[in-house]
């Protein structure tokens, strides 16, 4: 947080807001005024190992609730997941009938704000079930849950033809928003090519 004195002189002081809610420890107080500057650093790749996204994502610094999209053949279409903030992969999968799901090949697609493209992760949906920690990601606002492998693969095709990088993260929701809307070409059955 940056503030200017009266007298013109620039101060700055860093406050951590991580290491009392792993700790459990009380937060800092600081009180902002008028034409305080406040700058919150990206988190750096280094530091991403001892970061608990989980703790994040359940304290009252996040958002309460994320919006994942599922697109699923068994599902019947595609919906919009309102869950709560921390939840992993399995619990986008409590929408898809599992008798009919063809689990072995779930795509997780996420922006990448850096890249202004979209991020596929192929997962296992089983072993997320199973409690696979490597197969139960952490969701983040935004993500798209995408089952079954023909759509897999249809997806990828499309975001491989979509050169162009996404301008932003209304940009990457509205692609899938397109083909939600066109979902009745998408979930019929294929022509035999």
């Amino acid at each position: 947080m940056r503030r200017t004195l009266s007298n013109g002189e620039l101060v700055a002081e860093t406050v951590d807001l991580y290491s009392p809610l792993a700790e459990g420890t009380t937060l800092p107080t600081l009180r902002l005024e008028e034409g305080n500057v406040v700058a919150v650093p990206k988190l750096l790749d280094v530091d991403v190992a001892g970061y608990n996204r989980s703790l994040i994502a359940r304290s009252t610094l996040a958002k309460p609730d994320i919006r994942v999209r599922l697109l699923s053949y068994a599902a019947g279409g595609a919906t919009t997941l309102t869950l709560p903030s921390g939840s992993t992969f399995r619990e986008a999968l409590n929408g898809v009938p599992l008798d009919t799901a063809n689990l072995r090949s779930v795509a997780l697609v996420r922006y990448d704000p850096e890249t202004g493209k979209a991020i596929a992760q192929e997962i296992n949906g089983k072993d997320a079930l199973m409690g696979d920690p490597n197969a139960d990601v952490p969701l983040r606002d935004n993500d798209v849950v995408v089952v079954g492998r023909n759509l897999v693969s249809r997806l990828s095709y499309a975001l491989n033809v979509f050169t162009q990088p996404f301008r932003d993260v209304l940009g990457f929701l509205l692609f899938f928003d397109s083909i939600s809307d066109s979902a009745s070409n998408l979930f019929r059955p294929s022509s035999g090519r």
